[in-house]
């Protein structure tokens, strides 16, 4: 892992926490400020959106749905949308995400 590599997860890390202490929207102005590349920027986007999901459920299925689409191949995405979607009543997609989900996991056994 490079140097650079290093230092975003432990910006990451930093975010993390100030979201434990109850500093959510602190904790998304330092995500903001920040650029994330690779698997960090897949990380960074699902910490985001687990973030907006206390503070702008609209922002936060955004969030996920760019994660979709920039992020194709990662299953963690479809997986906390459809868990969310679950929550929030709307079953039909909530099958759709988490069979999308499970589809990627298998593809990549």
């Amino acid at each position: 892992m490079s140097m650079e590599d290093q230092v975003k997860v432990r910006e990451l890390a930093e975010v993390a926490v100030l979201a434990k202490q109850g500093s959510v929207r602190e904790a998304l102005a330092r995500l903001d400020q920040q650029e994330f590349h690779g698997v960090l920027a897949s990380a960074a986007l699902l910490i985001r959106a687990r973030l907006l999901e206390e503070l702008d459920i609209e922002e936060c299925r955004r969030t996920y749905t760019t994660g979709l689409e920039k992020f194709p191949d990662n299953n963690a995405i479809p997986l906390r949308f459809g868990v969310l979607t679950y929550k929030r009543g709307d079953l039909a997609l909530a099958k759709q995400l988490l069979m999308r989900s499970w589809q990627i996991g298998r593809a990549h056994v």
